[in-house]
């Protein structure tokens, strides 16, 4: 398993400064009892990090079939072929 950084947006505040403060508040209250608290948070009936999950889901999917067999070929070439390979990708 390669771990790699995946950027996600959510953006729930359709309304007022004061609403997004309000929301930012509820989910700091929950970063006193621990930082992992904040992914557990619910919002719209939904945990924060379900909801995150579900937008790297959807990147993954638009990701066209033949560029997600290519990219598996070729870090399966790297994995098993070991280090002294160079690869390229350019996109």
């Amino acid at each position: 398993m390669i771990r790699v950084d995946v950027e996600s947006t959510f953006e729930p505040i359709i309304g007022s400064e004061i609403q997004s403060k309000e929301l930012i508040n509820y989910l700091m209250k929950d970063k006193e009892s621990g930082s992992q608290n904040i992914w557990k948070s619910e919002i719209f009936g939904r945990s924060l990090d379900v909801i995150v999950q579900e937008g790297i889901q959807a990147k993954l999917s638009l990701m066209p079939e033949s560029v997600r067999f290519k990219l598996k070929q070729t870090l399966s070439k790297l994995v098993n072929k070991g280090s002294g390979n160079l690869f390229a990708i350019v996109i």
